[in-house]
Parts: structure tokens; sequence; C-alpha cells
């Protein structure tokens, strides 16, 4: 049975590590999701790239087609 240790937790996130499954646990709200720990690296990766996008607007053209645009 796991027994996740709380690694970080800020309102509605919360991530855990269970040395027994060798599983990290993300929580975010309601919803679960176990990954490994290679999953976890790319999750943390493509967050970070997200962030970096999100702090430099540049429409590119899937933006604008994601809003029904015509692309650039």
């Amino acid at each position: 049975m796991c027994q996740p240790a709380v690694l970080a937790q800020r309102g509605p996130f919360r991530i855990d590590f269970c040395a027994e499954c060798a599983a990290t646990h993300l929580h975010i709200g309601p919803v679960s999701v176990r990954l490994d720990s290679s999953a976890v690296k790319v999750l943390s990766e493509v967050l970070a790239e997200a962030i970096r996008n999100h702090e430099r607007p540049v429409e590119s053209s899937w933006q604008a087609t994601a809003w029904g645009q015509e692309p650039n």
C-alpha cells in the first residue's frame, strides 16, 4: 500500500512521493495523476517552457488558429 510523503503543497496543488511504488503523485484539486520519475522530469520541462512562452507574448500561428483567426 502506498504511503506517500508530501514534497510540496500550495493551494489546490500537492506533490507526493511514494518510495514503495517509486511514483510521484500529482494532485490538482480532485484530480490525481501518478507519474514515474522520467515523466516528472518531462512534465517539469514542459511547464517551464510554457511559463517562458507565456512571459513573452508572441502570437504564433497555432494561437491564432486556436482562436479561429487566420495565422499571420
